[in-house]
């Protein structure tokens, strides 16, 4: 003889698990659908480009949205020697940069007209957030080129060097 109660026990348990499994069912799909319909400014998060200077090929991604701006290289422990980031400005500007959250030390390039117009060597991590360092050209700039420390020396790069750049 079966309980009328553990009958009716079974069936609510019963139907609350099939409930239970078409909802995560129904959350999966969605999560699915939702990442497969993102706008194409999520799914890109940099442009690359191919910065030749004084016959060395950089290949520098630039940041494609404000958050990508904001990050720039800060929190990355590894650099290659062939790798940076790059910022354009139009018009030319002086723009001021500072450390923050950086785990790598950086050489800028600062560059207008295609070529070498100051550089900053060796920018050091920041040891104390409270009061960062800000670098600047001294000469209004068109991109800056942002690669490891030590670059410039290793490249002989100087003012004036050529710099051309290629997309990809």
């Amino acid at each position: 003889m079966t309980n009328p109660k553990v009958n009716s026990l079974n069936r609510v348990a019963g139907f609350f698990a099939g409930v239970l499994v078409v909802a995560i069912i129904a959350v999966a799909a969605f999560g699915i659908w939702a990442m497969a319909h993102r706008e194409p400014s999520h799914l890109v998060s940099y442009t690359q480009t191919r910065v030749r200077i004084n016959g060395f090929s950089v290949f520098a991604q630039v940041p494609s949205t404000a958050a990508l701006q904001e990050q720039g290289l800060a929190g990355r422990t590894v650099l290659a020697d062939n790798q940076g980031m790059l910022w354009r400005y139009q018009p030319p500007v002086i723009p001021t940069y500072w450390m923050k959250g950086m785990r790598l030390s950086l050489d800028f390039i600062w560059i207008a007209n295609q070529q070498v117009v100051d550089l900053t060597a060796n920018v050091p991590v920041p040891t104390d957030s409270a009061e960062l360092p800000r670098y600047r050209p001294a000469v209004p700039v068109t991109e800056v080129l942002e690669v490891p420390a030590g670059f410039i020396q290793r490249h002989q790069v100087k003012i004036g060097t050529k710099v051309t750049f290629f997309a990809l």
